[in-house]
């Protein structure tokens, strides 16, 4: 009974042992198996495109900000003429990043952008419904949060110097550097339009699948700069924001179309990417319903599947919804032609197996044509 006891447990500890082996090379497989998966993203190819979107947002940073000082001269502006300098709208969306910036607290500067009793004398109007201030409020905190971490570190941030005018009139004093809030403000932006540069070289490598294409795209978009953004002349408007974002969109969206099985991924990066082109720009719904437009034709030539363009409706509707929610319900969202269009499309997709029935492509473009246009 000795003898059998003492065989159960030596096989017992035989067993842990081997298990013990197993595990650790199963610890070892998996190691090898992300060293391997690590090695094989880190190719040549993904190297130089990282390079090749890295220089040319750099690039296109640098390039804004001295075709902006060569036209302005800002440096050697003094606050108010540099405040003055924002003409017509670019002055308004200015004046309530001031707010927030020049208020006691964070919080008390977006009460009074919240409860604002100025614009629209003497009603008060929440400005975060009417305009789309968002970027504002971003770039306000991040002002704040810089200006105390200077504080702590017991550094102003800005290079003060005075500028004599001549005639008669006297010098003024202009000061430069991340510290001050308008250059911070112009500097962000023009920081922000680099990942314009960065998103077009990406999208053109991805398309063609190689580094020409986006070394192409990439000179093409220099070669017209001044026709392909207007940044460097208004930085404060709308679009400088959103623009950025709508590049990397188009990536989130190319790359779902090739994906063959889309997964949340694809979903959350595509919802992620439209909310974020839609939350600065008051005109972003606009240029969302011409995609939903075209991916509507494509899905009705039968080149995408249904599944697949119901994922792409999922993630444009779920960045729609979460806008509307962030800009209190603005009613220009709740009736715009891509809220319809929206709905539209996703109740074509659920009848689609009532178009499945008819194999003459015409018929089904005026079938599906019709409902987006009674919708």
């Amino acid at each position: 009974m000795a003898l059998k006891h003492r065989r159960t447990a030596g096989s017992e500890r035989r067993g842990r042992k081997s298990e013990q082996r197993e595990g650790a090379g199963d610890g070892k497989d998996t190691l090898s198996n992300g060293r391997k998966a690590v090695r094989s993203f880190l190719t040549p190819y993904v190297a130089g495109v990282a390079a090749l979107a890295l220089a040319a947002a750099l690039f296109n940073s640098s390039h804004l900000h001295t075709l902006f000082e060569n036209d302005l001269f800002f440096s050697h502006l003094s606050p108010l003429e540099r405040e003055l300098s924002f003409r017509t709208e670019m002055g308004l969306y200015y004046s309530y990043y001031k707010a927030l910036v020049t208020a006691p607290s964070f919080t008390a500067g977006l009460e009074g952008i919240l409860r604002d009793n100025l614009t629209e004398y003497p009603s008060t109007i929440n400005t975060l419904r009417r305009f789309n201030l968002y970027p504002e409020v971003v770039v306000g905190g991040l002002f704040r949060v810089y200006r105390a971490g200077l504080h702590l570190l017991g550094a102003t941030g800005v290079h003060c110097f005075s500028i004599r005018r001549g005639l008669g009139q006297p010098p003024v004093q202009a000061c430069n550097g991340l510290g001050d809030p308008a250059y911070f403000y112009v500097s962000l932006v023009f920081s922000l339009n680099g990942l314009l540069a960065a998103g077009l070289a990406l999208l053109g490598c991805y398309l063609s699948q190689s580094l020409v294409g986006g070394v192409l795209s990439t000179l093409a978009f220099f070669h017209n700069h001044g026709e392909a953004t207007r940044v460097m002349w208004t930085p404060p408007l709308r679009e400088s924001f959103a623009m950025p974002f709508l590049l990397l969109q188009l990536l989130a969206l190319t790359h779902t179309l090739r994906h063959r099985r889309p997964s949340w991924f694809q979903y959350l990066t595509l919802a992620a990417s439209s909310l974020a082109f839609l939350l600065p720009w008051q005109f972003a719904p606009f240029c969302l319903l011409t995609q939903t437009l075209s991916l509507l034709v494509v899905h009705s030539l039968r080149l995408i599947s249904a599944q697949k363009f119901l994922l792409i409706l999922s993630a444009l509707g779920t960045a729609f919804l979460l806008n509307i929610l962030l800009q209190f319900a603005n009613t220009l969202l709740l009736t715009s032609y891509f809220a319809s269009c929206l709905l539209s499309c996703m109740v074509i997709t659920l009848l689609h197996n009532m178009s499945n029935k008819l194999t003459y492509i015409p018929l089904i473009l005026l079938w599906e044509g019709s409902l987006v246009v009674v919708g």
